[in-house]
């Protein structure tokens, strides 16, 4: 005798059957499940620092050397391992469009709270670590500090300012506002030529 079941996935109706009406449905409902499991593993290895919106949801699972958390994500070929910034994304709001990176706004890398990231090009993501002064490979999990904030700064971010402007109004030299400045004439150079002081505007 034939009975007539709903399946669970496409919600057709189809006769006696186990479970699921098609090959189709079952992969889909797998895919589910997947989902639903990777989702529980990120979840709860998150740590929420606080209720406010700019509060991160900090990944608290093993880091990279780079400070990007990652988690291994299985499926029917194997496992491989995945951002979790970029899953946090994918869970929230369906695939990553190819070629497209996961920012973050609150540039904290271990964040993974969905309001906290963004998509962007490659070309986005140059001038956001640009603009936040991330352009060179940090050597901790926290970023250099830039320009007068560092420890071995000789010139303040007014002072390069200064310095730009009176060279931009000619009849001085880069050893004459050195001696000035009491800074080495490669440092006004650099400071001029913005190849350093990048971030001053």
């Amino acid at each position: 005798m034939q009975f007539q079941c709903t399946c669970p996935q496409c919600g057709g109706a189809f006769p006696d059957h186990p479970l699921y009406c098609s090959r189709a449905c079952i992969q889909a409902a797998r895919t589910v499940q997947t989902a639903l499991r990777v989702s529980e593993r990120l979840w709860r290895r998150v740590v929420k620092t606080g209720l406010g919106a700019e509060d991160c949801w900090e990944w608290a699972g093993p880091l990279m050397p780079t400070g990007y958390g990652q988690i291994a994500v299985r499926h029917a070929t194997g496992s491989t391992r995945k951002y979790v910034h970029r899953l946090a994304w994918e869970l929230e709001n369906g695939p990553i469009p190819p070629g497209l990176f996961v920012c973050h706004a609150c540039d904290n890398r271990r964040c993974v709270r969905p309001s906290h990231l963004f998509l962007g090009t490659p070309a986005d993501n140059q001038h956001d670590m640009m603009r936040k002064g991330r352009h060179r490979p940090p050597t901790t999990f926290e970023r250099t500090r830039r320009g007068e904030g560092h420890k071995n700064a000789k010139l303040t971010d007014a002072l390069v300012r200064e310095i730009r402007r009176r060279y931009a109004d000619g009849g001085v030299s880069h050893q004459a506002l050195a001696t000035l400045y009491g800074v080495s004439r490669k440092a006004v150079g650099r400071a001029v030529s913005r190849e350093g002081w990048r971030h001053v505007e």
